[in-house]
């Protein structure tokens, strides 16, 4: 498997900036890094489609008249592939479920992640996976979904 970064995405929206999100990190008693980010609301994106999101990154979607891989499409820059490497015995993707996670951070092949991560949680009210390297949990990813009406007003300082 080549470690370059795939060619840039055909797509024609920009995706919002770093500076739309809050975020911060701070160091746990036991060491650990406790890291957060609070995007904007995702207008007309309502936590019912975000559950459906989640049980459905692998695969294709249509997308301006062609066919693109889902999981890039939510993140163009960092995402490479997601495919599930264990779904439930019913061939449902749930709790108990494994996904197998490639990405390279800021597109670049030296930050590289390859991850198998347990999904621990996935209703209407968020997702949770826990990604392991090596068989050690690396992280705890963990995303909150509820209805909003709207957004935060971003700032720069």
């Amino acid at each position: 498997m080549s470690n370059s970064a795939p060619p840039p995405l055909p797509i024609t929206w920009q995706p919002k900036p770093l500076t739309s999100a809050r975020s911060g990190a701070q160091v746990l008693p036991d060491g650990g890094l406790h890291c957060w980010i609070e995007h904007e609301v995702l207008q007309g994106i309502t936590p019912r489609m975000l559950a459906w999101w989640f049980q459905n990154r692998e695969g294709d979607m249509d997308f301006e008249g062609g066919r693109l891989p889902r999981y890039p499409v939510w993140h163009p820059r960092d995402h490479v592939r997601v495919s599930y490497a264990q779904p439930l015995g019913d061939g449902s993707i749930g709790v108990g479920a494994q996904l197998h996670i490639v990405e390279l951070l800021n597109r670049n092949p030296s930050y590289r992640v390859d991850v198998l991560s347990d999904i621990v949680r996935l209703d209407e009210q968020g997702s949770g996976h826990r990604p392991r390297l090596h068989g050690l949990r690396m992280a705890a990813m963990d995303y909150r979904s509820r209805p909003c009406q709207t957004a935060y007003a971003s700032s720069t300082a």
